[in-house]
């Protein structure tokens, strides 16, 4: 996963990885300015591609949509920057827990998949 940055009273944090949903929600109350997120940049896209594509066959990449964040565009550019014929990028279209549920029925195919196959591994 790539975190979005959320700016929240002055601070910039990595989505997930320095603040749990839970913390956001705890602070929210009191925040004195409204929450805003920025997307990941095309290189950070990139690095991690290309570090699942050392041990994956392919990277589905699947982000939230993009009428309302640049996070597609970003992704899409760093598959360009890695290898696009193995990284491919989706808009979910949706926002949320829906892209939650999408993400995770996509994971749960994809290991379907693999079993009935005997694939070699993929980043889903």
């Amino acid at each position: 996963m790539v975190p979005l940055t959320l700016h929240f009273d002055g601070q910039s944090l990595l989505d997930g990885v320095d603040i749990t949903p839970e913390e956001f929600y705890r602070r929210l109350p009191t925040a004195t300015t409204h929450p805003t997120t920025s997307q990941p940049s095309p290189g950070r896209f990139a690095e991690v591609y290309a570090a699942l594509l050392e041990d994956h066959e392919s990277v589905v990449s699947i982000h939230i949509s993009e009428k309302l964040s640049g996070t597609v565009d970003s992704a899409r550019q760093a598959a360009d920057m890695t290898d696009p014929k193995r990284v491919r990028v989706i808009d979910s279209e949706v926002v949320s827990m829906s892209l939650g549920l999408i993400t995770l029925v996509a994971s749960a195919l994809a290991a379907q998949e693999r079993l009935r196959s005997g694939a070699t591994r993929q980043a889903w």
